[in-house]
């Protein structure tokens, strides 16, 4: 067995029934999936299997990324100036991130699990 499927079990075990759904295909992998998925996985040092959902599933979402990308060129100067601090930003990007950890917490089969 590899590291990558290692860390794929370890990361299955722990994460709510939803979740195993989704990264077993049994359900549609949204992209706000994707980006929480990837910061869980970096979140347990789970760099192979992170690369894994990445490859696995990024390719459907192609559109969204050349989307978010021309939006935050055509935008970026005027967010950066005008509209959102980029401590703001990061205040936004941490309570998101807190929630995702919060709802992994709460849906894992062992509910003593800390992080």
């Amino acid at each position: 067995m590899n590291q990558a499927d290692i860390e794929k079990y370890a990361f299955l075990y722990f994460c709510g029934e939803k979740d195993r759904d989704i990264l077993l295909e049994n359900r549609k992998m949204t992209f706000e999936d994707l980006e929480r998925f990837s910061y869980l996985t970096e979140l347990f040092g789970f760099q192979k299997y992170h690369a894994q959902i990445w490859n696995k599933f990024s390719g459907q979402f192609e559109e969204k990324f050349e989307a978010l990308e021309h939006l935050y060129e055509e935008s970026a100067d005027i967010v950066r100036d005008n509209y959102v601090s980029q401590d703001q930003e990061v205040l936004d990007d941490t309570d998101q991130q807190t929630r995702w950890k919060n709802d992994f917490l709460r849906n894992a089969p062992c509910h003593n699990l800390k992080l």
